[in-house]
C-alpha cells in the first residue's frame, strides 16, 4: 500500500463522507436556525462540516426532494418554509412564542365509540369533534381532530395532559391533497387525553405532523 493511498484514507477518515449522517445534520441545523434562509454553497459547508464534496452534494439533493431546500443554478441553495419545534406533550400547537393557524375543515356531534368511552371515561353516546387543518405563515403544517365531551370542541380550554401517545405514519391521498405534500411523506402522529382543571378527562386529541417540517421535542 503506498504512501499516497494511506494519506488518502487518513483524509477521508478526518471527514463526514456518509450522505445518511451529513442529513441529518443539515435538517437539525435547519430547524435550529442555523441555516435561516441564506444561501448554501457546497464549498461553504464542505468547510463547515468538515465534509467530503460528494456527500454534501449527495445529502443537498436530498434535502431538496424533500422540500427542505430548493437548488437554483446561479442562484445557490436556499431554505425554504418554515420548521418548527414542539415539545410533545404540549397540548396546544404552536404553543408561545409560535402558533399555529387553525382552518375548520370539520366540526360536528359524532357518535361515542368504545376506545373513545375508555379513555375519556364518559358514557356520552355522542361527542364533539372537531377536524382542523394546521398552517403557519399560510404553509400547511398537519391536522389535529378533537373529541371533545363539551358542546363545541375548543382548544380554549385550560387543560392538562393526563396521557400522551406518539408514533409514525406515512401521507394518505387526502393529507397528500390537503398538505400539499408527495404521497408517502413521513408524518408524525400525537394522541393526547385533556383533563379539566378538576382532573375531569374532557377531550381526546389526534394530531398529525409533517415530518419534514415538526420535530417533537422531549424537554
Amino acid at each position: 500500500m503506498t504512501s499516497e493511498t494511506n494519506a488518502r484514507r487518513r483524509a477521508a477518515q478526518d471527514r463526514h463522507t456518509t450522505r445518511r449522517i451529513l442529513r441529518d445534520l443539515f435538517v437539525a441545523s435547519i430547524r435550529h436556525g442555523e441555516f435561516s434562509a441564506e444561501s448554501l454553497t457546497e464549498f461553504a459547508l464542505v468547510a463547515r462540516f468538515g465534509a467530503s464534496r460528494g456527500a454534501v452534494r449527495a445529502a443537498l439533493l436530498t434535502l431538496a426532494e424533500d422540500g427542505l431546500l430548493v437548488r437554483r443554478q446561479r442562484f445557490g441553495t436556499h431554505v425554504t418554509g418554515n420548521t418548527v419545534r414542539l415539545k410533545w406533550d404540549e397540548p396546544r400547537p404552536g404553543a408561545d412564542p409560535l402558533r399555529f393557524a387553525s382552518e375548520v375543515l370539520v366540526e360536528q356531534m359524532v357518535p361515542n365509540t368504545s376506545l373513545l368511552r375508555r379513555l375519556l371515561r364518559s358514557a356520552d353516546d355522542h361527542l364533539a369533534m372537531r377536524d382542523a387543518r394546521l398552517t403557519l405563515d399560510g404553509v400547511p403544517m398537519g391536522f389535529r381532530t378533537t373529541y371533545s365531551r363539551i358542546a363545541r370542541a375548543r382548544e380554549e380550554l385550560p387543560v392538562t395532559v393526563v396521557h400522551t401517545e406518539l408514533g409514525t405514519t406515512k401521507a394518505d391521498p387526502q393529507t397528500t391533497r390537503l398538505l400539499r405534500v408527495d404521497a408517502g411523506t413521513p408524518m408524525l402522529t400525537r394522541m393526547q387525553v385533556l383533563a379539566d382543571s378538576a382532573g375531569d378527562r374532557v377531550a381526546v386529541t389526534f394530531d398529525q405532523y409533517r415530518g419534514d417540517r415538526v420535530s417533537l421535542l422531549g424537554d
